[in-house]
């Protein structure tokens, strides 16, 4: 990860500290916040720097003089059992994109940019074939720009508009063809915060939680923002984080939910709310709004059939129902819980 990417996600922390800081109290303990990520290196990296702006040590956890850092514990699971974080990995998943490119509509698509790949192919020395590959490498160039590099002279026409931009939203596009993508990526995210939604509300989840923190990728976020109907095109910053708080309204008795998108830089957050909702909308009219993207088991939907996730699919199974169906963030009276999503990015060297 480059120094101003790990600057952009470290503000993020504290951008989350300075708009929580009366909610959350400045003193962490396990039982305020969880921290979820997936076993990619990158992903715990980004976790560790949006932790490293939300938590500085209280002066009573200072363990090291003058040092303002301090660990954060955190939780994930492997490849194959992470159905929640990385569900676009699945079998299942995986599978139904070759399906859809090898459709006589994708294939005439996919001949449109045969010149663009053939041209990235001999100027990047790889193997430019699919609109992941141009997603990956639009990327590379993201981090190139932002820290003031040079450009290849071959990448001017093509970056930051033009063909590989277009080309790089239609890998997203691909991700939300079919109603088995949409479970699997967006989809068991979104369970993830009604679930725990709703257990914050009955008492399953203490209220001593404040925050649920999950440190993903770019195609978690633009899952989780086309199943909800609020997608507009772009290629999200490598700080964005979907933020969504739970309120609860003392007049009419009810919860609610306000999802923020917070853009990545200058701390710009926008409100997205939900077609025909208000900026707090009631848990009911998310729950509604969702029911067809919600997967009933992940796990089974995915496709994973290896010996070792055999061996743990009892306590996996047990840890989906029982542990966090759904995970959020906790704000005190008029905000009970809050849930944030950030994303990191994978880039390879030009």
């Amino acid at each position: 990860m480059k120094q101003d990417a790990e600057n952009e996600i470290y503000n993020l922390g504290v951008y989350l500290r300075k708009t929580y800081d009366e909610f959350l109290s400045n003193v962490y303990t396990s039982e305020i916040m969880k921290t979820r990520t997936t076993e990619h290196s990158l992903s715990i990296l980004s976790a560790h720097l949006v932790n490293a702006g939300l938590w500085p040590p209280a002066k009573n956890q200072m363990w090291i003089n003058n040092f303002n850092w301090q660990p954060i514990p955190f939780d994930y699971l492997k490849v194959k059992d992470d159905t929640l974080m990385l569900g676009s990995l699945c079998p299942s998943f995986t599978s139904q994109v070759n399906e859809i490119l090898e459709t006589t509509n994708m294939q005439n698509i996919l001949a449109e940019y045969q010149a663009l790949f053939d041209y990235l192919s001999t100027y990047t020395k790889r193997n430019i074939s699919l609109p992941s590959d141009v997603s990956l490498l639009y990327t590379t160039l993201e981090t190139l720009a932002a820290q003031n590099n040079t450009l290849p002279n071959w990448a001017m026409d093509l970056f930051p508009h033009g063909s590989m931009y277009n080309v790089t939203l239609f890998e997203y596009d691909l991700l939300s063809v079919t109603p088995l993508q949409r479970q699997l990526n967006g989809g068991t995210f979104l369970k993830e915060i009604i679930g725990n939604s709703l257990k914050y509300i009955i008492g399953d989840i203490p209220k001593e939680r404040k925050m649920m923190l999950y440190s993903g990728d770019a195609r978690n976020i633009v899952g989780v923002l086309k199943n909800l109907d609020l997608w507009s095109p772009h290629i999200p910053n490598e700080a964005a984080a979907l933020i969504f708080e739970l309120y609860f309204d003392n007049d009419t008795n009810t919860y609610g939910i306000k999802i923020n998108y917070y853009m990545g830089t200058d701390n710009m957050t926008i409100v997205l709310s939900l077609p025909n909702c208000t900026d707090i909308c009631p848990l009911q009219t998310l729950i509604n709004a969702t029911i067809d993207v919600i997967p009933q088991n992940s796990r089974s939907l995915c496709g994973w059939s290896t010996e070792n996730s055999m061996k743990t699919k009892v306590s996996s199974e047990n840890k989906e129902s029982n542990s966090s169906s759904y995970n959020g963030f906790v704000l005190y009276q008029s905000k009970n819980f809050i849930f944030i999503l950030i994303l990191l990015y994978i880039v390879f060297n030009i």
